[in-house]
This record gives structure tokens, sequence and C-alpha cells, in this order.
């Protein structure tokens, strides 16, 4: 979707799709792909968003909680949720988070999921002066409720709000945020809410955002995670009470030419953190880059011979006109 000034989309991906290849801004600065990974025959819960208006981009993903039914419900609507507020003046990303979990609340008293918006033909100007047509997902309505029988749904989320200078995000559960600076530092901007965090935190007392390569302290809590990944429940998500539930937020700056990386479980319980930091650090053009995050992960799920889980990768690239 473009509305307004050149240069503003939107991009997303509702839980149930399955992308062979990401889904890329009309200026290739951001792309995103969502994907059964290991699991073929299993529903796709992750949701992924990108969306830029003026001078703000929002990023989010979300992954539905195993152990619950209609994971893919709770992701969609909190992603529907984000980009509704989006749109609202005065937009909050705290106000955002809060607001999306009362309606992934709500939807779990009536799960009813509203109709998929129709798209909108938009046309945008490329370097060489010519005009291309494309289609985006049009802005959604506020999401309906239908009376249906209840059941407890809830999501994992990340998102990132990026202005010229800041970038502020929020989380709950295990999905994560990495800032990638153009000066070969990479940020881990979040923890887990998990279980293994909370020892891991109680052992070495690491303060977020951690940044390599300063310190080993990224690549340890990394893989820390990676290897308990299979015995470790979350301890906060969006959906389970209309007016609480833990989540915490985080701040950086970030510069032009600095990317921010917002991904599900499926990539960091899987893919080794030496092989994340060699692909990120290439600053390879973005859509190759999420090819390759892709291409990594599910390489080593088969090599492991597990199962695997839901693959989402969402790469933004800031720039600053």
């Amino acid at each position: 979707m473009v509305t307004g000034a050149l240069g503003n989309f939107c991009l997303r991906a509702s839980a149930g799709q399955h992308l062979d290849r990401p889904l890329v801004s009309p200026d290739g600065r951001t792309a995103g792909i969502t994907n059964r990974g290991g699991r073929p025959h299993r529903t796709n819960e992750d949701s992924f968003l990108a969306i830029r208006d003026g001078a703000q981009t929002l990023l989010a993903v979300c992954d539905g909680v195993g152990g619950l039914p209609h994971g893919d419900v709770a992701s969609t609507v909190a992603v529907k949720s984000l980009e509704y507020q989006f749109h609202s003046p005065g937009f909050s990303i705290k106000q955002a988070a809060i607001k999306a979990n009362r309606m992934v609340f709500e939807k779990s008293q009536r799960p009813s999921l509203s109709p998929t918006p129709p798209t909108i033909p938009v046309y945008f100007e490329k370097e060489d002066g010519t005009v291309e047509k494309a289609e985006f997902p049009a802005p959604p309505s506020p999401p309906d409720f239908c009376d249906e029988v209840t059941t407890e749904i809830g999501t994992t989320l990340v998102a990132v709000l990026i202005n010229t200078k800041r970038a502020l995000g929020v989380d709950a559960g295990d999905s994560k945020a990495f800032l990638i600076d153009r000066r070969n530092k990479i940020f881990v901007m979040n923890e887990n809410h998990n279980y293994s965090s909370r020892i891991y935190q109680a052992l070495n007392h690491p303060r977020f955002p951690l940044h390599s390569p300063r310190h080993q302290e990224p690549k340890n809590y990394y893989e820390w995670e990676r290897n308990y990944h299979l015995i470790n429940p979350i301890t906060a998500s969006l959906g389970s009470h209309p007016d609480f539930f833990i989540f915490d937020h985080f701040s950086r700056r970030i510069r032009n030419g600095d990317r921010m990386l917002l991904t599900s479980d499926g990539l960091t319980n899987y893919l080794p953190y030496p092989k994340l930091v060699q692909i990120l650090l290439r600053f390879s053009p973005v859509e190759d880059t999420v090819c390759e995050l892709f291409d990594a992960t599910l390489g080593q799920i088969k090599e492991d011979g597990r199962h695997g889980d839901n693959i989402t990768i969402l790469l933004h690239e800031n720039s600053v006109n």
C-alpha cells in the first residue's frame, strides 16, 4: 500500500500464509518472509507487518503460542490491531501493544476472524523515472467480533517503531529484535520471556541490549537460549488477560544505513550465532539477506534432523531522506 508521500508502503503477511519468496517494499529497503519451515503439514502461526508512513516505520513479528489453540488467530489479530492503530493520530508503540493485547483477549472470547482485506492498486516511481504498478493490502478496518465459543489464545510480539533517529521497541515472549550497526556491531535488543532466560540472567546479570564484537555476551546468551529451547516454555504473551500482561520496552539510536532484524524463534532456535553474524555483516541487499537467513535456517534444521518450526524474518534498512 502506498498512501500520501512517495515511498510509503505496507507489507503484511497473516498467519496461514506460506511465502516462498520475501515480500519487498518498493524502495527495496524492507523485506519479510514467513514460511512453515520444517513443519510442512502444520499451519503457519506467524504473522508480520512492515508499514511506513512519512518519517515513521513500524515493524512487527508475532508468533502464535505453542500449546494453545488458534495461535494463527492470535498473531493475525495482533498484527491487524497494530496496523489499524498506526493509522491513528498520536501513535504510541507502548499503547499499541497494550491495545493489541486487549484485542487478542477479546478475540479469544469471540474467535471468528474477520475477512481478509482487499488489495488496492498502487503506483510508485522507480529510480530510472519509470512508474510501476503493484498490489498491496488495503488499510484494515477495526477487527470485528462474532459470538462464538470462548477459548484461550495467545501470541508473542516484538515490534519496533523507527523514526529518523531512534528505534523504540516492545516485546513479549521469545521473538527477537537485532540492530545491525554499519560499524559492524550487532545488538541483541531484547531478552526472552522464558525460564532459561531467567536462569541465565541470575547467573550472568546481563544488561540489554547486548552487543558484539565488544564482548561475547550476545553469543553466549543466544546459544544458551538455542540449546534449551525444546524444554523452555515462555512466561509472557499477548491474550491471557484483557488489562494485564508482561512486556518490556527498549530504545536505541539508529543511523542511516543501520538495519533492524525481527525474527520468530523459528530462526533463533536453530541458526547458530556465528552463521547469523556472518550473513548479517555482509550487508548484502535486504532481500538477498532475508533469503540467505531463511535458506541457512532451513538447511540447519535439515542437517540436525529436527522437525523445525515456522520461520519468520523481517529486515529493514533505515534511510534518512
